[in-house]
């Protein structure tokens, strides 16, 4: 469940998604989604299991040590609270499955050889035994759940007068100015030395797991960033086209770590998409976010908390895809768009119920935007079976390379150049087969080919280069690996000429 990862990640949890951060964020919304079953589900076993799970979700997400998944918990939660109308029974259970993870968590810190992922049996042995714990604290909060229920269910006197409290807008009004100024005062205090913490470039390494927690540290955040402002300055109006953003990253870094991401869905859009296509990503999310709170603002009762739980969901992850790279994971995306779709579909209800109330009849004009709706739907999901197809050739093509059977290899090549004529890589595998044959002036041409639509690339030159150098052509290689140079002037393997990279 736990891998050491790259220099400075150390040992989380990165099971199943393959990415900590991003299993953070589906722990700190799956913690509002517990929230929200716990107080609504129609099946009363159901309240209790979802709060019987609500331990081992927050278990895991501090096993991930992400600050982005801490984030994503206090956004989903903070949106479920001031949204619902049960919030102080929302924050009191909360609270109950915080008290529930503390014996697993207190047993995790205390056992080194899990907190760390050190290799061997200890670990396991420990891993298996800190089930126990992890079951104490999940029997403790149940039982601090009866407690509260039979609490709820006596009402009146203090209890009830608390409750009232908690549904007061003035107090939630105040609450939120109490916390806006507490967090000018906080940047006043200490703002320019967490900047100078979080955009520094030298990585502190925490003396144990759960330090993550605490670091300032942006992991270098900020150079992605910046190279991202500085790459769409470079072309504002039609951006440097999509999946190009790791070109930009190679040309314009000041460090030698290897990125293919600007770690923000919004920075990187206005860069590869230009100005166009940066404000059609803003206005996607923003609309599907305005759409769900005015799906809450127009519901009843029944309906409005699990519309709260829905946008909070939303909010969560359109937060989360601000600061990290994990929106390409496509379990979260299929998360964000199935409760935005979700709001969506309420708020065109409540808009056609209102219509046709009006006008005393209901035009199917809603039925229209749906067939064209799933049309575009249909559209898209057949567009995308072009790369996927790309993808499985080239891959078919690299296995019969290795077994030797180059014909194959060739074929598979030729497959994936004509699903997708405009793609770069399978020119890229045809310039190597030949390559592997001998043939240099096929390969250079295959690799100029892959270059006309892919300029941005050093490695494309480098290859060439390495081509060109191979065929005898050494000044064209030279001035081909000068270009890589210039391209990614960090890169240390072109250093080593035309076999430096491999």
């Amino acid at each position: 469940m736990l891998e050491s990862g790259e220099l400075g990640t150390g040992a989380r949890l990165r099971y199943p998604l393959g990415y900590w951060n991003a299993n953070g964020l589906v722990c700190g919304i799956g913690a509002a989604l517990m929230l929200w079953l716990s107080r609504h589900s129609l099946t009363g076993w159901l309240r209790w299991a979802a709060v019987a799970v609500l331990p081992g979700v927050l278990l895991a997400l501090y096993l991930t040590y992400s600050r982005g998944g801490l984030l994503s918990l206090v956004v989903a939660c903070g949106c479920l609270v001031v949204l619902s109308h049960d919030r102080i029974w929302l924050l009191a259970t909360l609270a109950i499955g915080a008290i529930g993870a503390l014996p697993a968590v207190l047993y995790v810190q205390a056992h080194f050889s899990l907190a760390e992922n050190i290799a061997g049996q200890a670990a396991v042995d420990q891993g298996t035994t800190a089930l126990a714990p992890l079951a104490a604290g999940t029997a403790l909060a149940l039982a601090l759940l009866a407690g509260l229920r039979r609490l709820e269910n006596r009402g009146g006197g203090k209890t009830g007068r608390i409750v009232e409290l908690s549904r007061d807008p003035k107090l939630l009004r105040g609450i939120a100015l109490a916390a806006a100024l507490i967090a000018i005062a906080a940047v006043i205090a200490v703002g320019g030395r967490a900047w100078d913490q979080f955009s520094s470039p030298d990585l502190q390494l925490p003396n144990s797991p759960e330090e993550h927690f605490g670091q300032l540290s942006g992991a270098g955040r900020a150079e992605f960033w910046r190279v991202a402002v500085d790459a769409f300055d470079e072309k504002p109006v039609t951006g440097h086209g999509a999946g190009t953003y790791q070109f930009s990253w190679d040309q314009l870094r000041q460090v030698t770590t290897p990125v293919r991401d600007a770690h923000s869905l919004y920075l990187q859009a206005f860069t590869e998409l230009g100005i166009v296509g940066g404000l059609l990503v803003l206005a996607l999310v923003g609309l599907l976010l305005w759409t769900g709170l005015a799906a809450w603002r127009a519901s009843g009762s029944a309906q409005r908390e699990l519309h709260a739980a829905l946008f909070a969901v939303s909010l969560a992850f359109a937060v989360g895809a601000a600061i990290d790279w994990f929106w390409q994971i496509a379990t979260l995306g299929a998360i964000f768009f199935l409760a935005g779709g979700a709001l969506v579909a309420a708020r065109c209800a409540q808009l056609a119920r209102a219509r046709a109330a009006a006008n005393g009849d209901d035009d199917g004009r809603r039925y229209g935007f749906a067939v064209a709706g799933l049309a575009v739907a249909w559209i898209t999901a057949l567009a995308l079976i072009g790369p996927l197809l790309v993808d499985r050739e080239i891959n078919a093509s690299k296995s019969a390379a290795a077994d030797g059977d180059l014909v194959s290899a060739v074929s598979h090549a030729n497959t994936a150049k004509s699903v997708e004529p405009w793609a770069a890589s399978p020119y890229v595998q045809l310039g190597l087969l030949a390559e592997l044959q001998a043939d240099y002036p096929t390969a250079v041409g295959r690799l100029s080919q892959a270059i006309n639509r892919e300029e941005g690339n050093w490695l494309l030159y480098y290859l060439r280069a390495r081509m060109e150098h191979e065929g005898g052509e050494n000044a064209a290689a030279r001035a081909d690996l000068s270009e890589a140079q210039r391209l990614n002037p960090r890169e240390e393997c072109l250093r080593g000429g035309f076999e430096g990279c491999g």
